[in-house]
C-alpha cells in the first residue's frame, strides 16, 4: 500500500493531468463549428438536468447497488462509508479509488471486463445517472465568471456523483474479490470463470453491455434516462435462463450465481416480512395496514404499501417483470383490482392494448428533456397528470428527491415520513398518490370539483368527506 505522501503525490499528479486535458478540450471546443457547439450544448444541458435530477442523496445503495446491498449487508457496510467520504471530498474519493487499484486483484478484475467506473473520460466509462462534464467542472470555459459560479452552485452535484461512484465501485469490487475468493479451492479461477462473474457482477449493478450498440451509448445515454441500466434488469432476470442453458460456464460458476440470485431474494422478502409486521403492530387504522401486492400484473408488484404510499426495494427489477407479464398474459390489474385486458374481444374502443403498455414504459424511461418535450406536446405526463410547459420545463432541474419528501411528509408525517424518506434517499423508490394526497394537494377550486365525483368521494377519509 502507498504511503499517504505517496498518495497525496498521485493526487496531485492527477490534478494537474485533469487540468491539463480540461484546458485541450476548451481548445478543441473553441474551435467547434457553430452546429457542433449547439450539438454539444445540448448533450451538457441533457447530462446536466439528469445529473441534477438524480443528486441530493444516496440512492447507489438500493437502487444501482440493489442486489449487492441485500445479498452482502456487510459489504455494502464498508462501501457506504467510502461513499460518505467521497461526497465529503475529492481527496477521500481519490484514496478510495487508489485503494482499489492497488489491490493484487485489481488487474484481474479489469481484464475480466469488470466495470470501475470514472468521474470524467469517455461516456461509456461514466456512470449514466452523472455522465456529462458540466456537473462536475461547471458550465463554461475554464476559469471563466460562468464556469466559477457554476462550479460553486452545483457543488452539492458533484458531492453527489462522488459518492454515487465510490459506492458502487466499491461494491463492484468487493463483491468481484467475495466471488473470486471463495469459488473453489484457494479461490484459483480461469479467466473464463472471472469474465462470467464480472459480467454477473456489472449486469446486477446495472451495468449492462449492450453489445455493437455500444458505439451508440453516448447518443443513448441523450435520449434515455439510463439505458443500461434499464436494460441490466431485464438481463439479470433472464441469467439463470442463459447460464444454464450455457455449457461453456463451469458448474461452479452457475451455482455461486445462483446462490446471489437467491441472497438477493431472500434479502427482499426479509424486508418486506419485517416492514409488513412491524407496519402492522404501529398501525391503527386498518387503511393503514403495510401490504405487498404480489400480482406481477400490478404497478403496485412487491411494493410496500402504506395507505397511499408505495416503498419500492426491488431496484428496479418490479417494472421489468410488471412490462413482462402484462405483454405475455395480455392483462394488467388496475389501481382498484379490475382486471383489464389488453387485446382480444373484451377490449374497449380507445382502451390502450398491449402496445400501449410498451409505449408507456418506453416513454418513462427517456431522459429529462425528451420527455419533457412529449409532455408538453401531449399536454400530460406519462401518468395522466395535468402538464403545463412551465411546470415541465423548471421540473427538468428540480432533484426528483425533493417532490418525493414532500409527498411523503405531507401523506404520512414527520415520524413515519422521516423513516420512509431515509429508504428514499438510500434508492427505495417512494411514490404517493390516490384520492387522499389527490385532494390533500389541490386547491379550493380543485376540491369542489372532486368532491363532485362519487368514485373520489367513496375513498376518501371521513375527515375530507366533510370538507365543504
Amino acid at each position: 500500500m502507498l504511503t499517504q505522501e505517496e498518495l497525496d503525490l498521485k493526487r496531485q499528479l492527477k490534478e494537474t493531468k485533469d487540468k491539463f486535458f480540461r484546458l485541450a478540450r476548451d481548445f478543441r471546443l473553441s474551435h467547434m463549428s457553430p452546429a457542433e457547439k449547439a450539438w454539444d450544448y445540448a448533450k451538457e444541458t441533457a447530462h446536466l438536468s439528469r445529473a441534477i435530477m438524480t443528486s441530493f442523496d444516496l440512492s447507489a445503495v438500493f437502487r444501482q447497488g440493489g442486489v449487492g446491498t441485500f445479498s452482502h449487508p456487510k459489504l455494502a457496510k464498508e462501501a457506504a462509508k467510502e461513499m460518505l467520504g467521497a461526497m465529503m471530498s475529492a481527496k477521500s474519493e481519490f484514496e478510495t479509488a487508489e485503494k482499489i487499484r492497488q489491490d493484487d486483484m485489481h488487474q484481474f478484475a479489469m481484464t475480466a471486463g469488470l466495470d470501475i467506473t470514472e468521474e470524467d473520460g469517455a461516456i461509456t466509462r461514466q456512470e449514466e445517472a452523472f455522465a456529462g462534464r458540466w456537473a462536475k467542472e461547471g458550465i463554461g470555459k475554464e476559469g471563466t465568471e460562468l464556469n466559477k459560479k457554476s462550479k460553486w452552485l452545483l457543488k452539492p452535484v458533484a458531492a453527489s456523483a462522488r459518492a454515487y461512484i465510490a459506492f458502487l465501485n466499491g461494491m463492484r469490487f468487493r463483491l468481484f474479490k467475495h466471488m473470486v475468493e471463495n469459488l473453489g479451492k484457494g479461490g484459483q479461477v480461469t479467466a473464463d470463470e472471472a469474465k462470467v462473474i464480472a459480467n454477473f457482477i456489472n449486469v446486477s449493478t446495472g451495468r449492462s453491455n449492450l453489445g455493437p450498440a455500444m458505439k451508440w451509448a453516448e447518443l443513448l445515454n441523450t435520449v434515455f434516462f439510463a439505458p443500461r441500466y434499464v436494460l441490466s434488469r431485464f438481463q439479470y432476470l433472464g441469467m439463470p435462463l442463459w447460464l444454464l442453458a450455457d455449457k461453456s460456464v463451469s458448474g461452479r460458476v452457475k451455482k455461486a450465481i445462483a446462490m446471489e440470485c437467491a441472497r438477493h431474494a431472500v434479502g427482499v422478502m426479509s424486508f418486506l416480512a419485517v416492514a409488513v409486521a412491524l407496519g402492522s403492530l404501529m398501525a391503527d387504522d386498518e387503511e393503514e395496514m403495510p401490504t405487498v401486492e404480489l400480482d406481477p400484473r400490478s404497478s403496485d408488484f412487491m411494493k410496500l404499501k402504506i395507505g397511499e404510499t408505495r416503498i419500492d426495494p426491488m431496484s428496479g427489477f418490479s417494472q421489468a417483470i410488471v412490462l413482462m407479464s402484462r405483454v405475455l398474459s395480455g392483462q394488467r390489474k388496475a389501481a382498484d383490482g379490475e382486471m383489464v385486458d389488453l387485446r382480444g374481444p373484451n377490449v374497449k374502443f380507445g382502451q390502450g392494448g398491449t402496445a400501449e403498455v410498451m409505449a408507456t414504459f418506453l416513454r418513462s424511461k427517456l431522459a429529462p428533456i425528451p420527455g419533457t418535450a412529449i409532455d408538453i406536446l401531449s399536454g400530460e405526463n406519462v401518468v395522466g397528470q395535468p402538464e403545463t410547459p412551465i411546470g415541465a420545463v423548471a421540473s427538468l432541474f428540480v432533484p426528483l428527491t425533493f417532490q418525493e419528501v414532500g409527498d411523503t411528509m405531507r401523506a404520512r408525517g414527520i415520524p413515519e415520513g422521516t423513516v420512509i424518506t431515509m429508504l428514499s434517499l438510500l434508492g427505495m423508490g417512494a411514490s404517493t398518490y390516490g384520492p387522499q394526497t389527490e385532494f390533500a394537494k389541490a386547491d379550493e377550486a380543485k376540491r369542489i370539483e372532486l368532491i363532485g365525483k362519487e368514485d373520489v368521494v367513496n375513498n376518501l377519509k371521513p375527515c375530507y368527506r366533510d370538507w365543504e
